[in-house]
């Protein structure tokens, strides 16, 4: 019997033991560039893995409108977005203190804890290998360098230089190969982050679970669609350049692609695909460019809630609280009948305001 090529996933099987309680953390990714408008946007970690790879990336660039982002590391490699979990671990234990009445000089900026613990958060097994790929985290960590560049005034350049980790040491034991002891500093500029954000947003328990490419798309989601009513789209042009990919955009765009279809494939249209948001491409009929759409179930359902049949027939203006520029982002998820008719009773909307 011939043998089936592999299919790309984008959530990979819990390790056996596995046992994850949910999560409240502030999501901080873009919080050091908060200063430096539309580059909130710029990739700052490698959404990619390591292995096998002979080269790791070491430099990625962003270049906006208002400035640049430069994420830089030596040879061991740019941080990744698996190495963020880190982060998101510290940050956890800090809104848990909090939530028990603790202050910030209390809780410190550093932490030791068994390596175990973390492993077990993050939904890893304990493997040697995972002990070792821990070493290999701290130190992309330590030596990524996040640099952005905004021109402030006319000739005044603003220039900032920030990395994910102060310090860190661990104690390894030579015998069994595993890392005893983890204990790390977080910088100056993530504790401000975490003071300043007081939206704690709750982490589906399956984010551990994403592969690196599925913790990104999520992110992004999470942070343009939201619970927006309409959901939100980008050009696979716009996604390739946040990604930050090292791949051309050509293959880049390939592999996004095989990945959700073959996701999409086995979840169904009206299932949930990326821990709460659904997810489809659309092509534009006149520039032949792909969109990727997204929308958040609740808001979908409310979404079709509209055009349930007793209320289609008799749709008005005011039915669906929807602008007519916003139609565009709800097509995927309406039938082409459904579509017309929320189009037709916005112009009517339009109308009747101007009269």
């Amino acid at each position: 019997m011939a043998r089936s090529l592999s299919k790309p996933r984008i959530i990979r099987t819990p390790p056996k033991g596995d046992n994850q309680p949910d999560m409240f953390v502030p999501d901080i990714q873009d919080i050091p560039l908060k200063d430096f408008g539309e580059l909130m946007n710029a990739p700052l970690l490698y959404n990619g893995i390591y292995r096998g790879r002979r080269t790791p990336v070491t430099k990625m660039e962003y270049i906006g409108n208002s400035g640049t982002v430069t994420v830089e590391a030596p040879s061991c490699g740019i941080a990744t977005i698996k190495d963020y979990d880190l982060i998101l671990f510290a940050i956890t234990f800090i809104v848990d203190c909090l939530n028990q009445g603790m202050n910030y000089d209390e809780i410190g900026r550093t932490f030791e804890v068994h390596p175990y613990t973390f492993l077990k958060f993050t939904r890893r097994s304990s493997s040697v290998k995972q002990y070792d790929e821990i070493a290999n985290m701290l130190k992309r960590l330590k030596q990524t360098t996040i640099t952005a560049c905004n021109l402030k005034k006319k000739n005044i350049l603003n220039e900032k230089a920030r990395g994910w980790l102060e310090e860190y040491e661990y104690l390894r034991d030579q015998t069994t190969g595993k890392i005893s002891m983890l204990k790390f500093t977080l910088p100056e500029w993530i504790i401000e982050a975490v003071k300043s954000h007081k939206n704690v947003l709750t982490l589906d328990n399956d984010y551990f679970l994403l592969t690196p490419q599925g913790r990104w798309i999520f992110r992004l989601m999470r942070k343009t669609a939201g619970n927006n009513k309409c959901g939100w789209r980008y050009s696979l042009d716009e996604l390739y350049k946040l990604s930050g990919s090292s791949n051309t955009k050509r293959q880049w765009i390939s592999h996004f692609k095989k990945t959700l279809k073959e996701e999409e494939g086995v979840l169904g249209r009206n299932q949930r695909f990326i821990l709460g948001y659904m997810t489809t491409f659309l092509k534009n009929e006149k520039t032949g460019k792909t969109a990727f759409h997204y929308i958040h179930n609740e808001q979908l359902e409310k979404l079709l809630s509209y055009f349930s049949p007793h209320k289609t027939r008799d749709l008005s203006y005011d039915d669906v609280p929807i602008s007519l520029a916003d139609t565009v982002f709800v097509k995927p998820w309406l039938s082409e009948e459904n579509y017309t008719a929320l189009v037709e009773a916005k112009k009517k909307q339009i109308i009747f305001r101007n009269r």
